[in-house]
């Protein structure tokens, strides 16, 4: 993984081991890779079962939160351990 949003849980430069779920085994404040047409990218989720979004939270303060709809995501991977 590239990038400093997720730090202090997931450093810049990890390797990360992943386990492809479906979006119906999605947990609040959990670390997912999402691939959408834009990236990758490793965050923790919050879905809001009234809306058409899933919102992605880093875990570093300094990168606010972002939100895409639900059907832009291709996939989701669990975070399961990082190297």
């Amino acid at each position: 993984i590239t990038g400093d949003s997720m730090e202090p849980e997931i450093y810049n430069g990890a390797t990360i081991i992943g386990i492809k779920i479906s979006s119906t085994e999605i947990k609040d404040n959990k670390s997912y890779i999402i691939i959408t047409n834009d990236g990758v990218q490793c965050k923790n989720i919050r879905i809001d079962e009234a809306s058409e979004f899933i919102y992605l939270i880093s875990k570093n303060e300094k990168y606010p939160p972002k939100h895409v709809k639900k059907e832009e995501v291709l996939e989701i991977w669990e975070v399961w351990k990082t190297l």
